[in-house]
């Protein structure tokens, strides 16, 4: 068996990144301006290979930074589209078997778990080559997690999708999903957690002696006037 040599400085594709903090320090302005980047720095070099780089959002609580960004709905009136459920774009294919949503930022609200059940199966069969952002993730989360739950975490890399899960505790994160495994990276603003522990850190993260320096690191951070506030970004 012939062995192949890793590539040096190469960087990991596809990742999975928790976004953690509390309300008001700016996690969905900065997954707006991340987004943007994304689509900026992958536009080009996607194209020549005929794919798009596209950013879904899951707005679960119609966040104020999103708000720009038309609805999967507006699509499918703007391209004077007919489906029997909106995500049946994400399915939709054009004549050169392309998908009809080929590029740009697009944005699904919804709140029942029925709906975003369903929004996950949707994504799973045929989200590809784009960035997923999970607003308020730990809000329907469950602590064992049910297969629609874990698909997409399980499997974004394979589909080229990277993905951000946003919550607001750091002790809210379900274990399942702070294995090194599964998450890359977080992304920590302050969390307004004021009695957390190390030992309660230790006992859920692997990075548990980086995260809590950052935690620590933000708790004595005053307020900016800037939209995005002070974070931390930790590898697991």
């Amino acid at each position: 068996m012939k062995l192949i040599k890793r590539k040096k400085g190469g960087k990991r594709d596809y990742l999975a990144r928790l976004i953690i903090g509390g309300k008001g320090q700016g996690k969905s302005s900065y997954l707006n301006a991340v987004s943007d980047e994304y689509l900026d720095k992958f536009g080009k070099a996607y194209a020549k290979a005929g794919i798009h780089p596209r950013v879904f959002i899951h707005d679960f609580s119609e966040s104020r930074a999103f708000r720009d960004i038309p609805t999967v709905q507006e699509v499918i009136a703007k391209g004077g589209l007919k489906f029997d459920h909106p995500l049946d774009l994400l399915a939709a294919k054009d004549k050169k078997g392309q998908p009809v949503w080929k590029k740009g930022k697009i944005r699904y609200v919804c709140r029942r778990l029925a709906d975003i059940q369903h929004m996950y199966l949707m994504l799973a069969n045929h989200y590809r080559n784009g960035m997923l952002i999970c607003d308020e993730w730990t809000v329907y989360v469950r602590s064992n997690p049910p297969d629609w739950q874990v698909e997409i975490v399980n499997n974004h890399r394979n589909y080229g999708i990277e993905l951000f899960l946003v919550c607001h505790q750091l002790l809210k994160v379900p274990p399942f999903f702070v294995r090194g495994d599964m998450m890359s990276e977080i992304v920590l603003f302050k969390t307004g957690e004021k009695n957390i522990t190390y030992k309660q850190i230790a006992s859920k993260y692997s990075c548990a002696d980086e995260l809590w320096e950052a935690y620590s690191k933000l708790k004595r951070t005053k307020e900016t006037d800037f939209i995005i506030q002070p974070y931390e970004v930790i590898k697991v």
